[in-house]
């Protein structure tokens, strides 16, 4: 879901953990998105600076697409899959993101 009407409403929901796609992840970029509309509900999520957890594949990383998603630091913990980059996940961790390989 997207739009005004999703973003008004997460504003004005209460929640302790959202879950995240991401389309890509580059150390210079950060977490990237193909869609504006789909990246904006995404960083209105973060803003509400709550447990933001990523899940994603292997396949994202080193991916770069034109909408950012917030910041690396607002992002909790990753969970990824073992073929994922031990040098990102290494600098994800860095930056305070708890790292999960399954």
């Amino acid at each position: 879901m997207v739009g005004p009407l999703t973003k008004l409403c997460i504003e004005n929901i209460h929640f302790s953990t959202a879950f995240l796609g991401i389309d890509g992840f580059d150390i210079d970029t950060g977490f990237t998105s193909r869609d504006m509309m789909r990246a904006d509900i995404a960083s209105t999520i973060l803003g509400k600076k709550r447990r933001n957890v990523v899940l994603t594949d292997s396949s994202k990383f080193g991916q770069i697409f034109p909408s950012s998603i917030g910041s690396t630091e607002e992002i909790s913990v990753l969970i990824t899959d073992k073929a994922a980059p031990k040098d990102i996940l290494e600098h994800l961790k860095s930056k305070g993101v708890e790292v999960i390989v399954d």
